[in-house]
Order: C-alpha cells, then sequence, then structure tokens
C-alpha cells in the first residue's frame, strides 16, 4: 500500500508536470461589501510572469507600473439596484495609472507596508474613443470630482455617474494597511498536487492501519 500511494503521488507529479499553465498570475479582485453601498465587484488581473519571477528574485514586491508588469484585466459592478457596468478583458493600457499599485506572492496591494497615509487611487478602466473623441470612459477606484469612488463612468456629453463608497474605509479598512485590493487564484496544477499529496497521505494511513492489524 506504501507503495501505491507513492506511485499515485509520481503518477500525478508527473501529469502536473506535462500540464501548460498558460498565461500569467491571475489575481482576483476582492469583494468588500461593508463599504461599496450595496454594490458586487468582480474582476481579475493578470500580471506578467516573469517580470513577476524578477522581482522576487530582488527580494521585492512588483510594482504594476511600467505596464508591461500587466497583461490583462477585466471587471463588473453590480449596483445594489441591479444595473451592472463591465469593462474589458483590456489588453492596451493606455489609460491604465496604476500608481503605488503591488503584486506580491499572494496579493495585489493598494500601497506598501507602513505607510501612514490615505492609500492612493487605483484606476482600472477603459476608455473608449471615436475620431480621437472621448465616448465612454470607465474606471474603477478613482478621485470624481474630489470624492473617492468606487466606480465612476462619464460618455462624451458631458453626463457621469459614480458610486462613492458607502463608509470611509480608512487607511486599514480594504484588508489591512496597505490596502489588499486583490488575491492570487491558485493554479490547477497547484491545487492537483496538493490533493495528490492529500490521497498519498490517506492511503499510507490506510496501509499502516492494515499492517497493524495483520500484525495482531
Amino acid at each position: 500500500m506504501i507503495s501505491k500511494s507513492c506511485h499515485l503521488l509520481a503518477c500525478v507529479t508527473c501529469l502536473v508536470a506535462g500540464v501548460s499553465v498558460q498565461g500569467g498570475r491571475i489575481y482576483e479582485l476582492i469583494d468588500y461589501p461593508t463599504y461599496q453601498n450595496g454594490a458586487t465587484l468582480r474582476g481579475t488581473i493578470t500580471v506578467n510572469e516573469a517580470a513577476f519571477a524578477a522581482a522576487a528574485a530582488e527580494g521585492r514586491p512588483l510594482s504594476l507600473l511600467p505596464l508591461d508588469a500587466v497583461e490583462a484585466y477585466e471587471f463588473s459592478i453590480t449596483t445594489s439596484d441591479g444595473q451592472t457596468f463591465s469593462t474589458g478583458p483590456v489588453t492596451s493600457f493606455e489609460d491604465f495609472y496604476p500608481t503605488d499599485v503591488y503584486a506580491t506572492e499572494s496579493s495585489i496591494l493598494l500601497g506598501l507596508p507602513g505607510q501612514t497615509s490615505r492609500p492612493p487611487s487605483l484606476t482600472l478602466g477603459e476608455v473608449l474613443r471615436t475620431g480621437g473623441q472621448i465616448e465612454k470612459a470607465s474606471y474603477l477606484f478613482y478621485v470624481f470630482n474630489n470624492q473617492r469612488t468606487i466606480f465612476s463612468a462619464s460618455i462624451g456629453d458631458g453626463s457621469s455617474s459614480f458610486i462613492p463608497w458607502s463608509a470611509d474605509p480608512g487607511i486599514d479598512g480594504l484588508g489591512g494597511s496597505p490596502w489588499v485590493i486583490a488575491r492570487l487564484i491558485p493554479e490547477p496544477g497547484t491545487l492537483v498536487i496538493a490533493a495528490a499529496g492529500l490521497a498519498a497521505a490517506n492511503l499510507s494511513r490506510q496501509s499502516r492501519r492494515v499492517a497493524g492489524v495483520a500484525a495482531k
């Protein structure tokens, strides 16, 4: 039984090694309902794997500027009355300004540890232009008319809409200081290896139990 458990783990590990995970590191935006005025936030940010590895080798988090650190992002926000605003997937970052935003092994942070001032705004957005003129623009975590918003949108005729925070998150309201705005989505291979390890451990326990009964 012990040999079978080892064989199982070896087979699954080989299987995972043969699976190519496409794209970069995908982080899922975190929903903070306490502060979002009844709105629901969903979305992902995909970070370039090579850029992240280079930063990690130097022992530092990866700044999402320069823009080649990001491969894509998308998000949607649904208001309390059911209205939904969607952006992306965006892969061109002419209007993306992730000031003081950093990717770590497990999270994306708005600001750096130890900061004492209010976190800056993250601008994830999409701008649609016609003939060089802005037809529609939408932004996440944006300062609109000197007010920090969860989301704001405007169209070419000058009209606009925005969703303010229902309560000021303060310096440490969104997961701590700095704000934690997204969590890494584990790669499928990581989950498979973890499952294989649990299965092998279970088989090993069963084999010891059977061996113990046989000895009696």
